[in-house]
């Protein structure tokens, strides 16, 4: 009798086991690294993999169920970057109805579509990242964010300095890119730049002239990371079509923001650096092309890069004063 109570004991436990064994979710994402300590106190914090395995593990399960899912592997592990990042802090319904989306979109396209390209990039992107930063450190002595990176799915932006905690980060979002892709690259180096630059004290706000100098210097300093001979549509992201649309106006281009160096207007900025339509005649972001002619002709003037991004407005606005009348397209 007790070696059948035992063996009973036996069985049941060996039951329960094997239950638990199939029935658990996985929580962490296996044989992938999901941090990467830069050893002065910051990280890269990379949550594709979590994203991958919620993807894998929730592809039987109904909707009920991948809400669930995504609750105890991607948002409780990252609440206050869940919260603050992807929902942008709001809160009741709106944002209900925005975490209802994304995890939509999540199983709608970027699962079927992009799934196999986020697993690539992900082995790739966080090498990138690592060494642009160790590359700015060459460029720039004082280069130091001191801000975390993450290394995610944003659901909205390509590359973005954000507060979390009240604290900078930068955030990449890798289903922005295909491999192989430069703009991935040059985001990476961009959006490092412009958290360096701001620290240094110089700021976008104001007048136009300092919009178009920071988005010069920021497009520069992608190819003095990630070296190469890239074309200005490359550097840019600019479609032929659109340099060409530039190039035939640039004369009066040149002009125009000649004359409202110092406008602070919101409709000029707009239209020299944002990518919308205008009623100034003037191609969206055209800016950012003036710009980097600016930047690529005090380089060759003998200026250094390096120098050049301590410069402060005032000495700014002297040098844009001084090569804009002569300023060629290239």
């Amino acid at each position: 009798m007790q070696k059948n109570t035992n063996l009973f004991l036996a069985l049941i436990m060996l039951l329960a086991v094997f239950t638990v064994g199939c029935s658990s979710e996985p929580n962490t994402p296996s044989n992938s690294k999901t941090e990467y300590d830069f050893g002065d106190g910051y990280k890269l914090y990379d949550l594709i993999p979590f994203f991958v395995t919620y993807a894998e593990t929730g592809t039987s399960k109904n909707q009920t169920e991948r809400l669930n899912l995504w609750n105890t592997m991607l948002e409780n592990k990252f609440p206050d970057f869940f919260n603050q990042v992807i929902y942008r802090n709001l809160q009741g319904t709106a944002k209900d109805s925005l975490k209802n989306y994304i995890i939509a979109i999540f199983w709608q396209r970027i699962v079927p579509q992009q799934l196999n390209t986020l697993r690539m990039l992900d082995q790739v992107a966080a090498k990138k990242i690592i060494d642009s930063r160790n590359s700015f450190k060459q460029i720039l002595s004082d280069f130091n964010l001191g801000c975390n990176y993450y290394q995610t799915i944003s659901f909205d932006f390509s590359g973005k300095s954000l507060l979390l905690n009240d604290k900078t980060i930068l955030a990449i979002g890798l289903e922005n890119f295909i491999s192989g892709d430069i703009q991935l690259d040059f985001t990476i180096a961009r959006e490092q730049f412009y958290i360096y630059h701001r620290k240094k004290g110089f700021s976008a706000d104001g007048a136009l002239f300092k919009g178009i100098w920071e988005e010069g210097m920021a497009a520069r300093a992608q190819v003095e990371v990630f070296t190469g001979n890239y074309t200005y549509g490359q550097v840019l992201n600019f479609s032929q079509p659109k340099i060409d649309d530039i190039l035939s106006k640039w004369d009066t281009l040149v002009k125009k923001l000649q004359y409202n160096l110092l406008s602070s207007a919101d409709s000029v900025k707009t239209a020299f650096l944002k990518d919308t339509d205008n009623n100034l005649a003037i191609p969206p972001r055209c800016g950012y092309f003036i710009g980097l002619r600016v930047i690529m002709t005090l380089i060759d003037k003998g200026n250094k890069f390096s120098d050049m991004a301590g410069w402060n407005a005032d000495t700014v606005l002297a040098k844009m004063q001084e090569v804009l009348p002569t300023l060629k397209p290239e």
